[in-house]
C-alpha cells in the first residue's frame, strides 16, 4: 500500500506531522494498547521530562501513525515477558524495516528496575539522570505506562461517620446498627462490656462512648490489663504508698484516680487473675478504692467501659472468670465483628487508610490492582483492622507512584491464597473453623519471622502476651 493512501490515524495528534516534516525535538513516545488508564496524567510528566507521548488501541493504528510522523520510541503493551516473546520478536522485526525506526521498549507486567526503563523511553545512558527532567520523579513514568497492564480498581470516594470525636468508616448495615447502639447508650451512666477479636476496634469504640457522654470533659483513661506484668498491675491500677512494697520509693496515683469525673478503659479485662478481679468488682460497687500499702479507702467517681477478645460467659462456667463481675461489666454489651465478616467495608477501609497514609507521606493515590484487592479478600485478617491498617502502612511505604500493587503487600500476603476446602466422608465440602485459619495463618507469620515474637506480634497487629497465648492454645510452641 503506497504510504500517501495511508489514513490518518483520528486519535493520534501526531498524525499531523508528516513523517517528511522536520523532526521535532522531544522525546516522542508511541503507546501501544487499549484504555487510557495506561496514560492518565503520562503526558505532563512526559513534557515535563522534555517529551510527548501519544497512545492507540492496536498496532493496526500504531502502523498508520508510524508512517505518519516520527516516533523516538514505541511501547507495546504485551502480556507476561514469557508468554509475550512472539509479540516481541514480531515488533522487531516489523520496526526494523523503517527507516529511522525508533526504539522498541515493550511494557509488561514485570517491567525492568526503574532505572533501565528511564533509560529505555527516554533515551538516558545507562539510566543517567536527564539534564532537564522536569519536577516529576520518572517513577511515576513508568507507574502510569504500565498501569494498562494491570486492571485498576480505581478508590472509591469514602464519606466517614462522625460519631462524637471519631469517624466511621462502615458499609455494612449490622455495623450501621452497632454504631446505632453506642450513640444511645454512651450519654447513659452504665457500664458497657465491648467483646471482639483483637484489632476490631474496641478501643475506638470505647472512646466514642466517652466522647458522647455527659464525662467527655473529663479524663479518658485506657489499661491494656494483657500488656501490664502480674506483680504491677495491681499498683497501675489502683495506685500505692510510699514504702508499701520494694522500690516503691514514693507515692504513686493509680490509673483509676486518674480517671476521676471520666472514663476509665480496661481493654483485655479477660486476662486479670481472679484476685484482682475480685477487686475491681468492689471499686465499681463501692466507687471507692483502695492504694497498695493504704487502709483508707479513696473515693473516685469514674464510668467503667471494659472490652475484651474472650468469652467471658463460657469463662465463668470454666471458674476463669468471676460470674459477678461479668454481669456487672455486661450492662451493655456490644459485639465488634471481625474484619472477614464485613467483606463489604473492606475497599472502603482501605481507601480511607490508604488517603490517610498517602497525606502523611506526601504521597497520591489513586487506585489499587484488582490483583492486590483480590489478595487482601482472601485473607482471614486474624489481626482485623489494625492489621490492614498494618499492611497499608508497609505497601504505603514502598510506593513510589499512585497505584497500590501486589508487590507492595508484605511477603505473607504475596504468597496468600484464599482458603482451600476440603472434602470430607460427612459433607461434600468442610470448611476449616476459625480457629483452624487463625492457626494456619499464625503459622505461616511465625516462620516469616523466624520465630520472632515481636516482629510476629507487629505484622498481625497484636499484643506479644497475646500471641503468646494464641501459640499456647493452637499447640504452636
Amino acid at each position: 500500500m503506497a504510504e500517501a493512501a495511508l489514513p490518518h490515524e483520528p486519535n493520534c495528534k501526531s498524525c499531523e506531522l508528516r513523517k517528511d516534516a522536520p523532526i521535532p525535538g522531544p522525546t516522542r513516545v508511541l503507546i501501544v494498547g487499549s484504555g487510557r488508564a495506561a496514560i492518565q496524567g503520562l503526558e505532563k510528566e512526559v513534557a515535563e521530562a522534555g517529551g510527548i507521548v501519544e497512545q492507540v488501541p492496536d498496532a493496526g493504528a500504531a502502523w498508520r501513525c508510524l508512517y505518519c510522523s516520527h516516533w523516538d520510541v514505541v511501547a507495546p503493551i504485551i502480556g507476561e515477558p514469557g508468554d509475550g516473546a512472539d509479540e516481541v520478536g514480531w515488533w522487531t522485526d516489523a520496526l526494523r524495516d523503517l527507516k529511522n525506526a525508533p526504539r522498541l521498549v515493550p511494557l509488561t507486567r514485570n517491567l525492568p528496575s526503574p532505572a533501565k526503563m528511564h533509560a529505555a523511553i527516554l533515551g538516558i545512558p545507562e539510566g543517567r539522570p536527564k539534564p532537564a527532567a522536569g519536577k516529576q520523579d520518572l517513577d511515576d513514568v513508568k507507574e502510569r505506562v504500565v498501569r494498562e497492564a494491570e486492571d485498576v480498581v480505581p478508590l472509591p470516594v469514602v464519606r466517614p461517620i462522625t460519631i462524637g470525636q471519631s469517624e466511621f468508616v462502615v458499609d455494612d448495615p449490622a455495623m450501621l446498627l452497632i454504631y446505632r447502639t453506642i450513640t444511645r447508650v454512651a450519654p447513659s451512666s452504665a457500664t458497657v462490656l465491648l467483646t471482639g477479636a483483637t484489632g476490631t476496634g474496641k478501643e475506638l469504640a470505647a472512646r466514642t462512648v466517652h466522647h458522647l457522654s455527659p464525662r467527655a470533659h473529663g479524663p479518658f483513661v485506657a489499661v491494656n490489663c494483657a500488656a501490664i506484668p502480674a506483680n504491677l498491675i495491681e499498683s497501675e491500677l489502683f495506685g500505692h504508698e510510699r514504702g508499701s512494697f520494694s522500690g516503691a520509693v514514693s507515692k504513686q496515683i493509680g490509673r483509676w484516680e486518674r480517671a476521676h469525673g471520666g472514663t476509665l478503659f480496661l481493654d483485655e479485662i479477660g486476662d486479670l487473675e481472679l484476685h484482682l478481679q475480685g477487686k475491681i468488682l468492689r471499686a465499681i460497687q463501692e466507687r471507692e478504692i483502695e492504694r497498695v500499702g493504704s487502709a483508707h479507702p479513696t473515693p473516685v467517681d469514674v464510668r467503667i467501659v471494659a472490652a475484651t477478645n474472650q468469652d467471658l460467659r463460657h469463662a465463668t462456667t470454666e471458674g476463669r472468670f468471676r460470674e459477678d463481675l461479668y454481669y456487672r461489666l455486661a450492662v451493655v454489651s456490644i459485639h465488634l465483628p471481625r474484619l472477614v465478616d464485613r467483606s463489604d467495608d473492606l475497599l472502603s477501609l482501605s481507601a480511607h487508610y490508604l488517603r490517610q497514609l498517602a497525606e502523611q507521606n506526601g504521597k497520591q493515590v489513586v487506585g489499587i490492582t484488582a490483583e492486590a484487592l483480590a489478595r487482601l479478600r482472601q485473607h482471614s485478617w486474624p489481626g482485623n483492622i489494625r492489621e490492614l491498617q498494618n499492611v497499608l502502612e508497609h505497601g504505603m511505604l514502598l510506593m513510589t507512584g499512585d497505584t497500590f500493587r501486589v508487590e507492595h503487600l508484605p511477603e505473607y500476603l504475596k504468597q496468600s491464597r484464599a482458603v482451600e476446602l476440603v472434602p470430607t466422608a460427612d459433607s461434600p465440602t468442610h470448611y476449616p473453623s476459625l480457629a483452624e485459619v487463625e492457626a494456619r495463618h499464625i503459622g505461616e507469620v511465625l516462620r516469616h519471622s523466624g520465630g520472632q515474637l515481636a516482629a510476629a506480634a507487629v505484622i498481625l497487629g497484636i499484643h506479644r502476651n497475646t500471641l503468646r497465648r494464641k501459640i499456647q492454645e493452637h499447640h504452636l510452641a
